[in-house]
């Protein structure tokens, strides 16, 4: 309500009775005394609020400052030994046995460095330096490969031989370094050859056959040759 002043206040009233008349007892603020109290404890409420926000915001920010800066350091603490061991199988890529990976740690890097080490000292010690034509290596892989069957094949026709048995001569083409081999071991097979048949020649009675011994050393056709002229 107003008072008499026409200022909006808060009335309370209680009954009082005295001499047995009941009278009013009236009390009277003004609203805005009444609610000043109410009004400072929510500005203080409001004040207190923005303080907490301001507060957990800035408590936010650090631990996501922290996290950001914790990431990038063990992003940058893994990166540099995993980019070393890149540089490394690059230049093992390269041809290039002579790089190592610096160990100073006993971790699963600290492994992983030890075992690339390893790994290249393995290739070094095993091509026997430290600079090498994997192109090149390759190539004299394959040939090595191709020159060995090549050997196996001979040593087949050389077995027939001891065996008994005539081969064919070998046509194939062989690597330059056994080419000799197979020269010779086609020399054989043919006088093996001739002297086969100069026995079958003989055995059926035909003394005219004509032997050529292939060289003043080949002492088994001369001797062969003496035999048959002396029939």
């Amino acid at each position: 309500g107003e008072n008499y002043a026409g200022e909006s206040v808060a009335v309370a009233h209680i009954p009082v009775n005295v001499g047995g008349l009941t009278w009013a007892l009236l009390t009277e603020i003004g609203e805005a005394e009444a609610f000043h109290s109410l009004e400072e404890l929510k500005q203080n409420a409001d004040a207190a609020g923005e303080k907490l926000v301001g507060w957990i915001a800035g408590v936010v920010l650090v631990a996501l400052v922290l996290v950001v800066g914790t990431a990038l350091f063990l992003a940058r603490l893994l990166a540099q030994p995993l980019t070393a061991a890149v540089d490394v199988l690059d230049g093992v890529a390269k041809g290039d046995l002579s790089r190592q990976l610096e160990v100073d740690s006993g971790d699963e890097v600290g492994q992983m460095a030890y075992s690339l080490n390893a790994a290249v000292a393995g290739m070094r010690e095993a091509i026997g330096q430290e600079q090498v034509d994997w192109s090149h290596l390759g190539e004299q892989r394959r040939q090595a490969v191709q020159r060995q069957a090549e050997a196996d094949r001979l040593a087949r026709r050389l077995a027939s031989l001891g065996r008994g048995a005539l081969p064919e001569p070998i046509s194939e083409e062989v690597v330059p370094d056994l080419a000799e081999m197979k020269e010779n071991l086609n020399a054989l097979i043919g006088a093996m050859g001739q002297v086969t048949s100069t026995v079958e020649c003989i055995g059926s009675g035909d003394l005219t056959v004509t032997i050529e011994p292939r060289s003043e050393d080949d002492a088994l056709l001369h001797s062969m040759k003496s035999m048959v002229e002396s029939l």
